[in-house]
């Protein structure tokens, strides 16, 4: 969480509450250098996802539509 004034409403903690989900603070003014997902989950997606895109680009597809999105996103 970021501090943002909607995210501690009483119905938003209460939605946290009911769909099972553990809010992780983070401190204002450091998400930039934490970024806990970018530095370990999405890294690790973006780089599978940009190597996919290369190997399409090698057979001749050179625009990723929905369609080849999704497939790419489901050979990951």
């Amino acid at each position: 969480m970021d501090g943002y004034i909607s995210h501690l409403s009483l119905d938003f903690i209460q939605y946290y509450k009911d769909v099972k989900i553990v809010p992780f603070y983070l401190p204002p003014h450091s998400t930039h250098h934490l970024q806990p997902l970018d530095r370990c989950l999405f890294s690790i997606l973006k780089k599978a996802y940009s190597n996919k895109v290369d190997e399409y680009i090698l057979k001749g597809i050179t625009g990723i539509t929905r369609a080849y999105f999704l497939e790419i996103y489901g050979q990951i």
